[in-house]
């Protein structure tokens, strides 16, 4: 099944070569449900609605590729590890770094961390 989100997206686009950029679908690990946008603060809609379960449809800790960062390339350890949550892409600590953007459009009340690239894309069409 294949939906799309309310919510419009600025999921970023990396060089479609890159090894960061072969990575993983919009899909619901519980369900299988795929998605075309980020629905909702990455909550799977179907899950929510038909089990009143919260499950994340962000790249998912147990893809194979979950183990490096996205924008580096770098491994990364299970506690080190951050979703991004503009694109759900997995990132090491210091490519998230501490860095917040308002991301209301996906549901988020409160400034939210956004890796660098999506902080780059997100400021540069402000």
């Amino acid at each position: 099944m294949t939906l799309n989100a309310e919510n419009e997206s600025n999921v970023v686009q990396n060089d479609p070569l890159s090894p960061a950029n072969q990575w993983y679908p919009i899909e619901c690990s519980s369900c299988g449900t795929q998605y075309t946008t980020p629905p909702t603060q990455w909550d799977c809609k179907f899950c929510q609605e038909k089990y009143n379960k919260k499950c994340k449809v962000w790249q998912n800790d147990s893809h194979p590729l979950s183990k490096m960062c996205c924008l580096c390339v770098k491994k990364t350890g299970f506690m080190s590890r951050h979703h991004c949550r503009n694109c759900g892409r997995v990132m090491c600590g210091p490519c998230v770094a501490d860095i917040r953007l308002d991301l209301k459009r996906l549901g988020y009340p409160t400034p939210q961390k956004v890796c660098l690239t999506c902080h780059d894309t997100i400021t540069s069409t402000v």
